[in-house]
């Protein structure tokens, strides 16, 4: 009787690993997130060639340890005086991408200029 308690108990602590282990062997990392001017805006944004448009959107969306990579442009959050871009905790923005790069290391803002623009006001 012991010995079927002890397999019952073992099997139960393994199904108990079972189910906690998805979770933190498959959680996302963190994201690189793409923004040109002439994205298509219905990508999903985690490529160059499914890069958005929306700034505001990709800025609001993402998430601590997340990294932002936005094309040469002038981009504003809006029309409205009181329109902002608003940067969660922890996020990365980093402009001047001709949006061909591949690394970091191979953005050069000073030919491809990036812009956070409120509309002069």
């Amino acid at each position: 009787m012991k010995m079927k308690k002890k397999i019952f108990s073992a099997l139960l602590v393994v199904c108990m690993c079972l189910i906690l282990l998805p979770g933190t062997v498959f959680a996302e990392g963190p994201k690189t997130w793409y923004v040109t001017k002439d994205g298509a805006g219905t990508g999903d944004g985690l490529s160059w060639a499914s890069a958005k448009s929306d700034l505001k959107t990709v800025m609001a969306n993402a998430e601590e340890g997340d990294e932002i990579w936005v094309a040469a442009g002038t981009y504003s959050p809006g029309n409205d005086p009181t329109d902002t871009f608003s940067l969660n905790k922890g996020v990365k923005v980093y402009g001047g991408f001709a949006g061909t790069e591949t690394d970091l290391g191979q953005r050069n803002w000073v030919n491809n200029v990036t812009t956070l623009s409120g509309n002069d006001t």
